[in-house]
């Protein structure tokens, strides 16, 4: 029923989003980290597989490492905020959401522009010092509580 109303409807309801506790957005950083690593075992372990099933030889280069890194990394929080209208495997178990500032659902380009400022160095402790995390205030989204259906 929320959803209707904040995702697809002309106005805002009456009622106000709440925006996630501290703890709760720590939460969904330790979660999230430990399902993108989960992830990323599996993603590299069958990459290298292939790799090595087909004859081909595995670039061990730095650049090359981290360049599928950082492309996973983007992948798995672009991908599942955006296909999963604002959540990631963390924010699920948390029940919060990414919105808009407005609180309407994020675009592809808001989930992207959020995973590109997560790679800005030392942007966990923007939180800290600053109240909200770069990649909330830079991109004009915010991280509320989302209610049971």
């Amino acid at each position: 029923m929320i959803d209707e109303y904040i995702l697809d409807a002309e106005e805002l309801p009456e009622f106000e989003l709440q925006d996630a506790s501290k703890f709760l957005r720590l939460a969904n950083y330790i979660l999230d980290y430990i399902a993108f690593l989960m992830s990323s075992l599996l993603f590299f372990l069958f990459a290298g597989f292939s790799m090595v099933s087909f004859g081909g030889e595995i670039d061990d280069s730095a650049f090359m490492q981290s360049m599928l890194f950082i492309g996973w990394y983007l992948g798995y929080f672009v991908l599942s905020e955006w296909l999963f209208k604002g959540r990631t495997i963390a924010k699920f178990i948390t029940r919060t959401r990414a919105v808009k500032e407005s609180g309407y659902q994020i675009a592809f380009k808001d989930a992207l522009l959020r995973s590109l400022c997560r790679l800005i160095p030392l942007e966990p402790f923007a939180y800290l010092l600053l109240n909200k995390p770069w990649h909330d205030s830079l991109t004009n989204t915010r991280v509320v509580d989302w209610p049971k259906r």
